[in-house]
């Protein structure tokens, strides 16, 4: 798994907190918008997270929730 998937993940769950619905536009580290979305495309299709109408607006699973937090808790000590 690389760095900027890390990342990403763990914006994600920060976003979480603050509101359940996680738009993924505003993301501020600089990954190319193409791999952001190959990335919720992977995810969405392992029901990792799910979306509405627009990829744009995101949350997550509880599936997703805990392979997240257990891929970050490998790499960083932060729970």
């Amino acid at each position: 798994m690389k760095e900027d998937e890390k990342i990403f993940m763990l914006w994600m769950l920060y976003e979480e907190y603050k509101n359940p619905v996680i738009k993924t536009f505003n993301f501020p580290f600089s990954i190319h918008r193409k791999r952001n979305w190959y990335l919720l495309d992977k995810w969405s299709s392992k029901d990792y997270i799910e979306y509405g109408t627009s990829i744009n607006n995101v949350w997550l699973t509880d599936k997703g929730r805990k392979f997240f937090k257990e891929t970050i808790e490998k790499d960083y000590w932060l729970w």
